[in-house]
C-alpha cells in the first residue's frame, strides 16, 4: 500500500469560518502526495491519506507565545483504527521533529499516545517543551 503525505498550514487570521473553507479549498486543490511547508503560519496540519483518498492520519499544532519562549501545541492526533498504526505514528512524528528542528522551537504534547511516544524516544526529549521529571 502507498501512502501520501502531505502538510497544509493555514494562516492565523482565518476565523473558524475562515478555516473550514481554507481546508475544503485545500482538499480539492491540492493532490495527494504534494507536499508544502511555511514555517510561519501558526496553525498546521500534517495529514496521510492513501491512494484511495481515505485519512490515515493526521496531526495539528499551533503555535503560542510563552512568557519563556515560543511553542508548538501539538493538540489533536488521529490515527484510523483500520491501518497500522505504529508505523503512520513514526512517519507523523518524523513530521513533527523536522518542524521542531526547523522551527527552532519546542513541542508541548497533550495526547497521551504522544506523551508516551515522546517518553519511549530520548531524541524528542530535546523538543519536549516542559518534559516532566522522570525518576
Amino acid at each position: 500500500m502507498m501512502l501520501f503525505l502531505s502538510l497544509f498550514f493555514v494562516p492565523s487570521s482565518l476565523g473558524l469560518t475562515g478555516l473550514l473553507v481554507y481546508h475544503l479549498a485545500l482538499l480539492f486543490n491540492f493532490k495527494a502526495g504534494e507536499f508544502f511547508m511555511n514555517k510561519q503560519d501558526t496553525h498546521q496540519i500534517f495529514t496521510i491519506k492513501n491512494e484511495e483518498d481515505i485519512l490515515l492520519s493526521s496531526v495539528t499544532l499551533d503555535k503560542i507565545a510563552r512568557k519563556d519562549s515560543n511553542v508548538w501545541i501539538m493538540n489533536h492526533f488521529f490515527i484510523n483504527p483500520q491501518f497500522n498504526s505504529q508505523d503512520l505514528l513514526e512517519k507523523q512524528m518524523q513530521k513533527v521533529w523536522q518542524l521542531a528542528q526547523e522551527t527552532n522551537l519546542p513541542i508541548l504534547p497533550l495526547d497521551p499516545m504522544i506523551i508516551d511516544y515522546f517518553t519511549q524516544h530520548p531524541q524528542f526529549h530535546k523538543i519536549w517543551y516542559h518534559r516532566p521529571f522522570n525518576r
